[in-house]
């Protein structure tokens, strides 16, 4: 607390002193004004100025010393009338003023009222407090708050003496300067954070990372890492080793400030979903910090599918269908398909993408998608008769891989019409298009007359749009072609068939044509097979759709060992011998050899 007083008066005689319990009195400045001085004033010369390598920057003088705080400091300055005449009254003016670049708080005035004066005839602002010392004197307190830097206050008080001795007033300004300081109390302080890949496959390792770390000025005593594991995660192993009973238990003893303390683990997913770790971090004083960590885990599917048409002509290009499938929950990265071209035939084309590198045919198809399809096209040509088959591999980033092979396509010589039924994806999801493009081909040499063909499309497609050599006329579910005037030997015409997929099932199109001097219908159709896949039921039905080809191969290869055994002994190769086709549709067929 800081005390400033001054006392002003009309005149102090030499031998007065104050009372013993009042503060020193400050006199007044007189109200005459100084003498004039006669000197003149005084002009400094114009300074010189100094060299550019001699002149140091102006520093301005901060508002307060470097030293500290700046510390308030109030004045008291009070002003009366020199003299007056019996009976008149007494202004007097207490100025306070705040003369610092602090402020000044709880700031008071006293005034001790004068000793013979009748009354206060006036205060301005009110007086706050009246009160009476044990001496019998009247004490005028006003409360200024807090008084801010550079700001001043003015009390103007009026009293009427009593009789003619000489009136002395007190005056007094207090205040408070204070200041608050801290000092804090070291505590210890834990960090932890625990990370994992977002990612992972179904019985696939996943690892944990553990961090502790000390971020308080303290060491830290006793501490202790705790980390439980959700059902589905296996713990396998740690570094450091944990002691392993109902959560993963690590006892790390002291850490010293700023120091971090890392831990591992690795565990095996036995289930899909989302899984969230708990690690809590505890420490001697109460101290601990928590975090988790979530991986969610899928299950990664590869598959792959081949499939072919049953019947080819020699010397034709042979369609095969590849379709890569994700029939898992998790995005399939970096898929290869390589298909190993047979032997004995000729490659013709691969769909965009393909690329031919010795034996094989390769696609890179990137990343595929949950319940992503991906529809790839082969073709072949085998210049002589025979059975002809497709192998083709699939694989992915963490060691996924699958393969499949097409059923067998029998490859045929004729001298009669016969039908190709190509299509542009072998799999429709409901709501797909798809087009079906039919040829009528001649391989022999002789004309025919009249020809014309007819399909029947399955109830799973809608017929949206026929077009071909002739018109064609639809009725429900079949369209029939105008005949054509004539079919010369090695002539090929061209239909297609546009169609929707409108619900699931197995769509066969079947196709044949007639010159009209059949009495009971056709000989001998062509037909061809597409999966329409409900797109809610997308991997299962694929999944089922593979092993149903994986069963047709094997008893297809099955029933034709045994009938190679029965009919003809094993030849080295399965391309060679003429398969003949007969007008009537009775074929003989030949094993050529073995798979």
């Amino acid at each position: 607390m800081a005390l400033a007083v001054a006392v002003s008066r009309g005149q102090l005689l030499p031998h007065a002193t104050p009372e013993d319990d009042e503060p020193p009195m400050v006199d007044a400045p007189l109200s005459e004004p100084p003498p004039a001085s006669p000197r003149p004033p005084f002009t400094p010369p114009f300074p010189t100025p100094l060299p550019p390598e001699q002149a140091a920057p102006f520093v301005p003088a901060g508002p307060f010393p470097a030293a500290g705080l700046p510390t308030p400091v109030v004045q008291l300055r009070v002003k009366a009338p020199a003299q007056v005449h019996p009976g008149a009254e007494i202004e007097y003016r207490l100025t306070v003023e705040n003369v610092s670049a602090a402020d000044a708080h709880h700031v008071w005035v006293r005034d001790r009222l004068p000793r013979g004066v009748e009354e206060v005839v006036r205060a301005e602002p009110k007086v706050t407090e009246q009160k009476k010392t044990k001496d019998g004197d009247t004490d005028l307190l006003w409360e200024l708050g807090t008084l801010k830097a550079g700001e001043q206050k003015v009390i103007v008080l009026a009293v009427k003496p009593k009789g003619s001795e000489d009136v002395q007033n007190r005056a007094y300004v207090q205040f408070e300067h204070g200041q608050k300081v801290t000092t804090r109390i070291a505590k210890p302080s834990v960090r932890v954070k625990a990370t994992v890949s977002p990612q992972a496959l179904l019985y696939q390792a996943v690892r944990f990372h553990i961090e502790v770390a000390n971020t308080g000025t303290v060491p830290l005593r006793d501490v202790v890492v705790t980390d439980e594991l959700p059902a589905g995660l296996d713990f396998v192993e740690g570094k450091p080793e944990p002691k392993l009973d109902k959560s993963l238990t690590w006892k790390l003893g002291d850490v010293p400030p700023q120091q971090t303390r890392r831990l591992e683990y690795q565990v095996i997913a036995k289930q899909t979903g989302t899984f969230r770790t708990k690690t809590k971090v505890t420490a001697a004083g109460g101290v601990n910090a928590m975090d988790s960590a979530a991986v969610t885990v899928g299950e990664a599917k590869l598959q792959i599918r081949v499939s072919g048409s049953p019947r080819r002509l020699t010397k034709r290009p042979i369609p095969y269908y590849i379709t890569v499938g994700n029939l898992g929950t998790v995005p399939l990265t970096n898929v290869e398909v390589a298909d190993e071209l047979p032997g004995g035939v000729e490659f013709l084309n691969a769909s965009t993408g393909g690329r031919r590198e010795g034996g094989f045919v390769r696609w890179s198809l990137g990343t595929l998608q949950p319940g992503e399809l991906r529809s790839l096209l082969l073709l072949l040509r085998a210049p002589k008769p025979g059975w002809c088959w497709n192998e083709a591999a699939v694989r992915a980033d963490h060691d996924l891989s699958d393969k499949a092979r097409s059923g067998p396509t029998r490859i045929e010589s004729a001298e009669t019409p016969v039908l190709e039924i190509d299509k542009s994806k072998d799999w429709l999801v409901v709501g797909e298009k798809a087009t079906y493009t039919i040829r009528l081909f001649n391989p022999g040499k002789n004309n025919v007359l009249h020809p014309s063909v007819l399909v029947d499309v399955a109830d799973e497609l809608s017929i949206t749009a026929v077009r071909g050599a002739t018109t064609g006329q639809q009725q429900g579910q079949k369209v029939r072609f105008d005949p054509l005037q004539v079919l010369g030997g090695g002539e090929e015409k061209v239909y297609t068939i546009e169609v929707e997929a409108k619900k699931a099932g197995e769509a066969k199109l079947r196709a044949w044509w007639t010159d009209g001097r059949q009495a009971t219908g056709p000989t001998q159709s062509w037909e061809d097979q597409t999966v329409v896949l409900d797109p809610t039921r997308l991997a299962s039905r694929i999944a089922s759709r593979v092993q149903y080809e994986q069963t047709r191969y094997f008893l297809g290869t099955l029933t034709r060992h045994l009938l190679g055994a029965l009919m003809q002994p094993h030849l080295p190769c399965w391309i060679g011998a003429d398969i003949p086709l007969t007008r009537q549709g009775r074929t003989d067929v030949l094993i050529q050899g073995e798979e």
